[in-house]
């Protein structure tokens, strides 16, 4: 009778040894299985991940494919043509150049170097654009569009002079800019931007390279985006500015041309998604906007696939 009471009392504690060893045995599998399923999608998401950089990979080689060929394009073209270019995108800080240090007659480029040295002295409270000079007939110059209208001792404000300047092309604003500025201050300016002078008082317009214009351009580039009113004003005047042929029906430059016999440049920002500053100096003839345009069009193609390039090609 004892034996059979222990027997019973030893029943239901080898009942809960079972099931506390089953226990263990689950809770041992369950993370067997648990750690296994983790490690293959450790793996899976190892392998998407290897995937995803081939394809970046893949995608990078083929943007500098695009790249190559239209910087080969580009260069065809020009070698048929009487040009500089230099290209550059501030944001990245890639450039494309092509024959940057030939000298041409620089014309009405030359009035931005007016606007810039103005404009920012003005927001350093040095000078006040509401001042006025006293218009002379006698200095009234061939191409003043809107200085024309003017009558011999008429006032004019600095602030209309640089609108003329940039808007229109005025000649005659030009040379009253001038003069106010004095060829010593015009000329440290210059040198202030890296740029030799080579302007006279004989001739108010001096030479140039798209190297030298490109240093002007990159200084527009850093004052505009101050956003001062001035400076906002000023990017309004390039915008609409006579002859701005960088620009098209969607997107907007502001370009400053440059004109005189055979000589017609170009230099201007132009905003696309990947802004670019850019100087086209030609030698084939007055406003020709045919070889412009279609120079813009190959340096749009390249500021596309350059994009494209640092889109992928950086993340890899």
């Amino acid at each position: 009778m004892e034996n059979k009471s222990k027997l019973i009392l030893c029943i239901p504690i080898f009942i809960a040894s079972l099931i506390l060893t089953n226990n263990i045995y689950l809770s041992k599998a369950n993370n067997d299985i648990t750690n296994a399923l983790i490690d293959s999608q450790n793996e899976i998401d190892n392998k998407q991940s290897e995937i995803e950089v081939l394809k970046i990979q893949e995608e990078c080689i083929n943007n500098y494919q695009e790249l190559t060929e239209s910087i080969n394009n580009l260069n065809n073209y020009l070698s048929n043509h009487k040009v500089s270019i230099y290209y550059y995108e501030p944001d990245y800080d890639y450039s494309y150049i092509y024959n940057i240090d030939e000298v041409y007659y620089a014309a009405s480029t030359t009035k931005l170097y007016d606007a810039l040295y103005l404009l920012e002295e003005a927001d350093n409270n040095k000078i006040d654009l509401s001042e006025t000079l006293i218009y002379d007939e006698d200095d009234l110059v061939p191409f003043s569009d809107a200085m024309d209208d003017y009558e011999d001792d008429d006032e004019v404000t600095l602030s209309d002079l640089i609108k003329y300047a940039i808007i229109y092309s005025d000649n005659t604003a030009h040379h009253m800019l001038f003069n106010y500025i004095t060829l010593d201050k015009f000329k440290s300016y210059q040198e202030s931007l890296g740029i030799i002078p080579t302007i006279t008082n004989t001739d108010h317009f001096d030479n140039t390279t798209a190297r030298d214009s490109m240093k002007g351009l990159e200084e527009l580039y850093k004052y505009l985006n101050t956003n001062t009113s001035n400076a906002n004003n000023l990017k309004e005047y390039l915008i609409d500015s006579d002859k701005n042929y960088l620009s098209t029906d969607t997107i907007e430059s502001a370009t400053k041309y440059g004109e005189y016999n055979n000589f017609f440049h170009q230099n201007g920002i132009v905003y696309t998604d990947n802004p670019y500053l850019v100087s086209i100096l030609t030698n084939e003839g007055p406003d020709n906007k045919s070889l412009i345009e279609e120079i813009s069009s190959y340096l749009l193609a390249l500021n596309t696939a350059s994009t494209k390039v640092h889109n992928t090609c950086n993340n890899t």
